[in-house]
C-alpha cells in the first residue's frame, strides 16, 4: 500500500530523535494515505518548503520489525487516544498510518 509523510525539511533517513513528543498519536513517524494530506501537514509547519515521500508500505511485513499502530477508521476511541497523547505521552511506536481528522465518522 502506498503511504506519504509530508514534512517541511529534506531528509533521506528518518531519525525519532527529531520526532515530537506529544504528538496526536505519540513520538514516531507519521503517515497519510492522501498525498494531500502529508502535504498539508508539512505546509503547516513551513508554508515554502513542503517536502512530499512516498513508500510503498507492507505493514504485514513492517510489523515483523517495528512496532505499528494501524488506524483503519476514526472512531470516539480513536478521538480519546488523539486528546489524552496530546497532553501525555501514553503511547510510543515507530510507525502510525491514520485516518485524516477529516474523516471522523459519528
Amino acid at each position: 500500500m502506498i503511504y506519504y509523510h509530508g514534512t517541511p525539511d529534506s531528509f533521506r533517513k528518518f531519525d525519532l530523535n527529531k520526532a515530537s513528543d506529544y504528538k496526536d498519536f505519540g513520538k514516531g513517524i507519521y503517515l497519510s494515505q492522501e498525498e494531500w494530506h502529508a502535504t498539508s501537514i508539512a505546509k503547516r509547519r513551513n508554508k515554502d518548503h513542503a517536502y512530499v515521500m512516498k513508500y510503498d508500505i507492507d505493514i504485514k511485513e513492517m510489523r515483523k520489525v517495528l512496532k505499528v499502530r494501524e488506524f483503519k477508521k476514526t472512531s470516539i476511541d480513536w478521538i480519546k487516544f488523539v486528546l489524552l497523547n496530546r497532553n501525555q505521552i501514553i503511547h510510543t511506536c515507530l510507525l502510525y498510518t491514520s485516518p485524516s481528522p477529516r474523516d471522523v465518522e459519528e
